[in-house]
């Protein structure tokens, strides 16, 4: 039997679906694939679990124009919110005719991320992070090791974090995911950066330490900056996260616009102490 001939010539489109049941199969074979980044689930979850973020991350890229093989292994639904990869991130904003730039200023101690985009419209946002705020937010951390609690014992491991092994790297994204926030979430739909705003680079620190012998890892922070240790020693370190909050708060319109703004933190919401879950009511206007 002859074999079909095979064409030359034209352009290949990529493949789009046309229903949830076509996202659900694309979303199956790119998880049996190993396409889908093994960063946004943890081990405990399911197969069904992984299935879901996957078919999650195909619908939030195509909502904002992104094929499903890209959006598949460029976005990470991770604590309930939909990140992108600066990658893809940056080429989505050059597709839809922004201009953006990020570098570094100054050398050591002294370095300064600094990041803008420029809007279609012409309109620039420009913004910086510099070492000492990363020292003050606690995302600093130059120890080669540090200390995880598996059940109930504190042990030395590898410092893996971003901060610490892609320094550089960390302060320019800082500032490019601000303003991405402030100027292109038209564009992005609201999306973080992920290199930004993953949980290794969030700035909120919430207590998550088990009571039992679960065995789950938690990160001891890194240690608060002697120099700035007498000014916020009694400091909540959850205060970054009300001060976000009330941000929030302040752009919303109605209760409708309240209700979605708790549920997208339940789980951060979830994880505070009693005192702190009644300090976020008083922040969402419940008496």
């Amino acid at each position: 039997m002859s074999q079909p001939i095979l064409k030359t010539g034209g352009l290949l489109a990529p493949v789009r679906p046309q229903s949830f049941e076509d996202v659900q199969r694309m979303a199956k074979v790119a998880v049996a694939a190993g396409l889908y980044p093994k960063a946004a689930w943890n081990e405990e979850e399911t197969d069904d679990q992984k299935l879901a973020k996957a078919a999650m991350a195909i619908m939030q890229g195509l909502e904002v124009g992104v094929p499903p093989m890209q959006a598949v292994q460029n976005i990470a639904i991770i604590n309930g919110r939909a990140m992108m990869y600066g990658d893809l991130l940056t080429a989505l904003l050059w597709s839809k005719g922004f201009k953006c730039k990020k570098w570094i200023e100054g050398e050591g101690d002294n370095r300064v991320g600094k990041a803008y985009i420029i809007r279609p419209d012409g309109e620039k946002i420009e913004k910086s992070f510099s070492v000492a705020q990363a020292k003050k937010a606690r995302l600093w951390d130059p120890r080669e090791t540090v200390k995880r609690k598996r059940k109930n014992e504190w042990v030395d491991v590898p410092n893996d974090s971003p901060w610490f092994r892609f320094e550089d790297r960390m302060l320019e994204w800082r500032p490019f995911g601000f303003c991405v926030k402030d100027g292109a979430s038209d564009a992005t739909h609201g999306m973080l950066v992920h290199e930004e705003a993953s949980p290794e680079a969030n700035a909120t620190v919430v207590d998550i330490t088990p009571d039992d012998d679960s065995g789950i890892d938690v990160l001891m922070p890194p240690p608060m900056p002697e120099e700035a240790s007498q000014d916020v020693e009694e400091e909540n370190p959850n205060q970054g996260f009300f001060d976000m909050l009330e941000s929030k708060f302040s752009e919303c319109d109605s209760e409708e616009d309240v209700a979605e703004l708790r549920k997208s933190f339940e789980v951060e919401i979830g994880a505070l102490n009693e005192a702190d879950k009644a300090h976020v009511e008083a922040i969402l206007g419940v008496e």
